[in-house]
C-alpha cells in the first residue's frame, strides 16, 4: 500500500518537469549576472546578493515563465503524445485543471510581486504573462510570430533589469539582442524537433511553411546576425579577455552549423537544441569578463 507521501512524489516530479526547472536556473542566473558585472562591474556583489526586492524581481520573472511553461504543455498535450508520449505532463501526471490552477496562481503571484516593486515591472509581467498564453493558444502554430514572440521574452528578462535600476545601459540591450536572436533560432529547431507532430494537428509552424530545406537556411541566416552583432559588440567594448572567450566558442559554431546541414531527424535537432543552450550560456557567462 502506498503512503500519503509516496503518492506525491509523481506529481511533484512532474510539477517541477513542467516549470522547466533548468529553464529558470538560467533566467534567474542571467538576472544576476546582470545586475552584478553589467551594473555593478563585479563590485558590490554582496548588495546585489542581499536586495530582498532584487531577489522579488527574480522570483517573479521566473514565475511567469514557469506559468508559461505550464499553459504551453496544456495546449500541446496531443502534440506532445505523438512527439515525446513517455514525457507527457499534462493530464497523464498532473489533472489538467489542476495545471490550470497552477498557471493562474503562478501568475497571480507573480504580478502582484511586480506591482509590490513597481508598476512598470508589474506592466511588463502582465504584458509577458499576455503574450505567453496568444503564443501558446495562437501563435506558436503560425510560421515565425511564435518564434519571434520568445525571442522577445527572452530579451525581455534581461531588459527587466534595467526597468529595476531605473537605467538605460547599452550592454543589458546587446545582451537582450543576443539572446533575441540565439532564442529565436532555439524555437525554430524545437519545431523542427516536433515537425511530426505539428503536421499531424494542421500548425503552420515555419518547418511546415517552408519545408525543412528553407527553414534551416533561416537559422543559418539567425546564426550569422548573431555572429555580426557579436563581432560589432566585441568590437566596441575593445576587452581582450572577453574577445579570447568568443573566440574559443568559434568551433561550436562551426560544430552547430555542420550538424544542422546534415541533421533530419528527431534526435538530432533535440541534440542541436541543446548545443544551442549551451552556446547562450556561455554567452551568458562572458559577462563575468566585465
Amino acid at each position: 500500500m502506498q503512503t500519503g507521501g509516496f503518492s506525491l512524489i509523481a506529481p511533484l516530479l512532474g510539477l517541477l518537469r513542467l516549470s522547466r526547472i533548468p529553464n529558470l536556473i538560467i533566467i534567474t542566473l542571467t538576472q544576476y549576472l546582470t545586475a552584478v558585472f553589467l551594473f555593478h562591474l563585479g563590485d558590490h556583489v554582496m548588495d546585489v546578493l542581499t536586495d530582498h526586492r532584487f531577489f522579488l524581481l527574480s522570483l517573479s520573472t521566473v514565475m511567469i515563465a514557469a506559468a508559461g511553461y505550464m499553459i504551453n504543455d496544456y495546449y500541446d498535450t496531443k502534440i506532445d503524445y505523438v512527439n515525446r508520449p513517455k514525457k507527457v505532463i499534462v493530464g497523464r501526471i498532473l489533472d489538467r485543471r489542476l495545471v490550470l490552477m497552477l498557471y493562474n496562481l503562478f501568475n497571480s503571484f507573480g504580478v502582484l510581486i511586480g506591482l509590490y516593486l513597481s508598476w512598470q515591472i508589474a506592466a511588463v509581467h502582465i504584458f509577458s504573462s499576455f503574450l505567453l498564453w496568444l503564443h501558446s493558444n495562437q501563435l506558436k502554430r503560425m510560421p515565425l510570430l511564435g518564434n519571434l514572440v520568445i525571442g522577445v521574452l527572452a530579451g525581455f528578462s534581461l531588459l527587466i533589469v534595467n526597468i529595476y535600476y531605473l537605467e538605460f545601459n547599452l550592454l543589458v540591450v546587446t545582451y537582450s539582442f543576443f539572446a533575441f536572436f540565439i532564442n529565436v533560432a532555439r524555437e525554430i529547431l524545437k519545431d523542427l524537433e516536433a515537425i511530426k507532430g505539428e503536421e499531424k494537428f494542421g500548425s503552420q509552424a515555419l518547418p511546415i511553411v517552408l519545408g525543412m530545406r528553407k527553414t534551416k537556411k533561416f537559422v543559418y541566416f539567425l546564426i550569422t546576425i548573431s555572429a555580426i552583432g557579436l563581432t560589432a559588440f566585441l568590437w566596441r567594448v575593445n576587452n581582450h579577455t572577453l574577445i579570447a572567450y568568443f573566440i574559443l566558442l568559434i568551433p561550436f559554431f562551426g560544430y552547430f552549423t555542420i550538424l544542422l546541414i546534415k541533421a533530419d531527424t528527431q534526435q538530432k535537432f533535440a541534440f542541436l537544441s541543446d548545443l544551442i543552450n549551451f552556446i547562450m550560456i556561455t554567452g551568458i557567462l562572458s559577462m563575468l569578463f566585465f
